[in-house]
């Protein structure tokens, strides 16, 4: 019995340890393999180096701005260099994107502008595969903080003994080779889901309205929860643009394009409106200049599914972006 309890606390004091050690040598937990965007992040921590404008957000602003164009457009438009990288995570919420503000977006990596780009659930941090991705950013000081998790809720109660041994997997993982090609074709499109000359073959009518149908009815119960998330969804809000404050960082808040099939499916009580009006008025009061490029109409062939871009779709998506951006960051202070 003795000896059992001994091999207990010796394995919580080795967990302990491990939490110590990777709050002391600043390491991410590690990151899930599958998970492309998330380990997009290591790859432009480590290897990117200077940014002059970030692109936040979901899969939408991943799948639905080119950076590598949008480089190369604001790039003629200034006559100098500009470097742009597309931070946007699949499952992404408010919560994340504001840890990837705080923590990777800081020294030489700094930008000028960030883009951040709202769309369908972007505000859902209560939804467990959103809660997830935070999950996978925190770092050890976030344990009990406002953007980490909420032991209240059973989906990250569930989730404890899983968190509970992160540290000594980063720590196992710390020295794992790189994967150049993956790397590599992060940089090539500058963490963007489309490349810049890129084609989308597109699905066949009926497999887009499939599609479309499924990914709105995921979309319209998600969006119920947003409204109950509010609170935590405009604190990181608020936080995000608290720091664009503090470092000098100016922002535009940009609502992406959907199908008019997929609103018309997935926005039937007029949800949409109450969720944009939110987020309106949180720029209105922060004095955050805030772009609807869903204004403008938008034929399904823009299209992969009713919320993701197509290649054809994210051309015309990022050139309209990019005036935008040029005046936002012509108008803030040097």
């Amino acid at each position: 019995m003795r000896r059992a309890a001994g091999l207990v606390l010796g394995a919580l004091a080795l967990l302990v340890l491990s939490h110590v050690l990777v709050e002391a040598l600043h390491l991410r937990f590690a990151q899930p393999a599958a998970d492309e965007s998330i380990r997009s992040l290591e790859v432009f921590r480590t290897a990117f180096g200077r940014v002059d404008v970030a692109l936040l957000g979901s899969s939408q602003i991943r799948r639905g701005v080119s950076a590598s164009l949008l480089a190369r457009e604001l790039s003629a438009a200034r006559g100098q260099d500009t470097r742009v990288f597309n931070l946007g995570l699949q499952a992404g919420t408010l919560p994340a994107y504001t840890i990837v503000a705080r923590d990777l977006l800081v020294g030489e990596q700094m930008p000028a502008v960030i883009v951040l780009g709202l769309g369908a659930r972007c505000a859902n941090s209560n939804n467990p595969r959103h809660s997830r991705v935070v999950r996978h950013l925190m770092a050890p000081r976030d344990w009990l903080g406002p953007m980490g998790a909420r032991l209240s809720r059973p989906a990250e109660l569930a989730a404890l003994p899983v968190a509970a041994f992160r540290a000594p997997a980063t720590l196992l993982l710390a020295w794992r080779s790189e994967d150049h090609d993956f790397a590599a074709g992060v940089l090539a499109r500058q963490g963007s889901f489309h490349a810049e000359d890129g084609e989308s073959a597109g699905p066949d009518p009926t497999a887009l309205s499939a599609r479309t149908a499924a990914r709105a009815k995921e979309n319209r119960d998600d969006l119920l929860v947003d409204f109950a998330a509010h609170g935590r969804a405009e604190f990181a809000l608020e936080e995000l643009f608290r720091l664009g404050r503090e470092r000098g960082i100016a922002l535009l808040v940009a609502n992406l394009p959907v199908s008019a099939e997929f609103a018309a499916q997935a926005y039937t009580r007029g949800e949409d409106a109450a969720y944009l009006a939110m987020l309106r008025e949180t720029c209105a009061r922060n004095h955050a200049r805030w772009v609807d490029l869903n204004a403008a109409t938008w034929g399904m062939e823009s299209f992969d599914d009713g919320d993701h871009l197509s290649a054809a779709g994210a051309r015309r998506c990022t050139e309209m972006l990019a005036p935008e951006i040029l005046d936002v960051w012509r108008a803030s202070p040097e």
